[in-house]
């Protein structure tokens, strides 16, 4: 039997072990750091509190969304090779750390394999997906290459960038399209506005059913604090870095939004994406404010996690739906492939001779959000979410962090 790796929320009985202070090397990075660690002497008793989860199931009468963080997605490598021919440069400025992904071909192929069996398995008709490689749509093209010849088919297509471009990060946001189900209706378009480095991008499409829906992909800045001025340091409220950089974000978004939902047929848009931001922040709220609602039930944070950072988890990946696209919503929730996984797992690392290599465990540092839409020509009778507009309340306004993981999940983060 293949081992399992062990994953955040799992339980531990009786464990006795030596606790020490020393140098530790992380799991990332080449610089060993001074810090405690804790030594067990005997073999430890696990419990899988936490088993992996399958798929969600989805309903033949529903158009699947999914928004995918890829994890920094690069065909092209820091010692100036790459994944395909030509190779791109990696932007701005083509520096070794301009390159975010793989760091040689061997690495590349890992990082592909999980992301392709994470994707194969959740059915999408549309994966919206954010940090790609900005290269003129080169990754985004040889990820759905590749997941075609992961199901034995034709069944994907990449969309182009659009004509505006994508911003001036060295990633983008970028679309892939199942061919059979949905007909892209014009280009694709992005929001121009300057306080975006990585662009909301949109594309209509309309269902062999005939319903017409707009996808807006949504990637906003994140809390990392380097070069943050007097305005976006971090104000200790629980936002980190940017905070008002990313409300000011989503002001933009909210104008790019309300330009989309006239030439929309029925008006049924959705924003979707990693908006570096928990479930109440200013961000998120200013969006609420405007009427967008919760493709995720506020009330259920805890649940909804979908990230990570310092052993506390808590929700960056959301969705906002107009009015009447939110009225055929009929189910949405994370799928909990990466943030419950050490990241030992991910590509970045050899594999542990176990079966992990070959699955979609650990393939991002984020859990990918899936969202089930009604699709017929026009609402129909039946089962929807028909979300609210929820308010946060003052005492998680901020500092959202959904669940405590155990002890044991912190040390093996």
């Amino acid at each position: 039997m293949a081992l399992q790796a062990v994953r955040l929320g799992d339980t531990v009985s009786d464990p006795v072990g030596i606790v020490d202070y020393g140098s530790v090397r992380p799991a990332r990075g080449p610089v060993a750091v001074q810090t405690y660690r804790l030594q067990f002497v005997r073999p430890l008793q696990i419990t899988r509190s936490n088993p992996r989860p399958a798929a969600p199931a989805r309903s033949s009468r529903a158009v699947r969304v999914v928004s995918f963080n890829a994890y920094n997605y690069f065909t092209s490598f820091p010692d100036g090779s790459a994944a395909g021919w030509p190779r791109h440069p990696c932007l701005p400025s083509d520096r070794r750390s301009d390159c975010r992904g793989a760091r040689s071909q061997e690495q590349f192929e890992r990082q592909t394999a999980k992301l392709v069996r994470a994707l194969a398995e959740l059915d999408a008709d549309v994966f919206v997906l954010q940090e790609m490689q900005r290269n003129g749509g080169a990754s985004v093209r040889h990820l759905a290459a590749a997941l075609n010849r992961h199901v034995g088919e034709l069944r994907y297509a990449a969309r182009n960038p659009p004509e505006a471009g994508t911003g001036t990060d060295a990633i983008e946001v970028a679309l892939i399209y199942r061919l059979v189900s949905l007909d892209p209706v014009g280009p694709a378009l992005s929001d121009s506005d300057p306080v975006h480095h990585r662009a909301p991008v949109a594309q209509t499409f309309r269902t062999t059913a005939g319903f017409s829906f707009t996808i807006v992909g949504v990637h906003f800045k994140s809390k990392l604090c380097e070069g943050a001025g007097p305005s976006d340091v971090d104000a200790g409220d629980g936002q980190g870095c940017y905070a008002d950089r990313r409300e000011r974000q989503a002001g933009a978004l909210l104008r790019f939004v309300a330009g989309l939902v006239p030439r929309t047929p029925g008006g049924s848009v959705l924003a979707l994406g990693d908006f570096n931001a928990y479930a109440c922040e200013r961000a998120l709220e200013r969006l609420r404010m405007a009427e967008l609602r919760d493709a995720l039930p506020l009330d259920q944070r805890a649940a909804n996690y979908s990230h990570v950072h310092d052993a506390r988890a808590g929700t960056l990946d959301h969705g906002f739906a107009s009015a009447t696209l939110a009225d055929r919503i009929v189910a949405a929730q994370h799928w909990h492939i990466n943030a419950d996984e050490p990241a030992l797992l991910d590509y970045r690392h050899p594999a542990p001779g176990t079966d992990e290599e070959a699955g979609p465990w650990r393939s991002s540092d984020h859990d990918p959000l899936v969202v089930d839409v009604r699709n017929s020509p026009s609402p129909a009778s039946g089962t929807s979410l028909g979300l609210p507009v929820p308010r946060c309340d003052t005492a998680a306004a901020a500092n959202e962090r959904g669940r405590t993981p155990s002890m044991l999940g912190a040390f093996h983060r």
